[in-house]
């Protein structure tokens, strides 16, 4: 398969040269440093037993994630958190979301 199918197939977001490679990789790092750490953490942990496990389990992880990050946590007490701002900063449109909302936006698609 060709990588231009694989991106129509919707099974890679792009195809990049060679070249612009390391300018991709660190446009992809900059979104996720201004994400928080400590989801960014639960995310890979949650992709990584999705894939090892059958969808019923996989789909699991997913739901109770969401609901359970902050209290089990405690994303106001870890130390590389935003302290929960980002959750306020959604809900009022504040700087911090406007900032991830830039970098993110778009990003996916070319």
């Amino acid at each position: 398969m060709s990588a231009d199918r694989a991106v129509q197939w919707g099974l890679w977001n792009r195809v990049v040269d060679n070249e612009k490679l390391d300018e991709e990789v660190e446009a992809l790092l900059k979104v996720l440093r201004c994400k928080n750490l400590q989801a960014c953490r639960q995310l890979k942990y949650i992709i990584n037993r999705g894939c090892e496990t059958d969808l019923y389990t996989a789909q699991g992880f997913e739901m109770l994630s969401g609901g359970l990050s902050a209290a089990v946590n405690g994303f106001w007490e870890v130390e590389d958190s935003d302290k929960g701002s980002g959750v306020t900063n959604f809900t009022d449109k504040g700087s911090l979301w406007q900032k991830r909302r830039t970098l993110s936006k778009n990003f996916w698609n070319d």
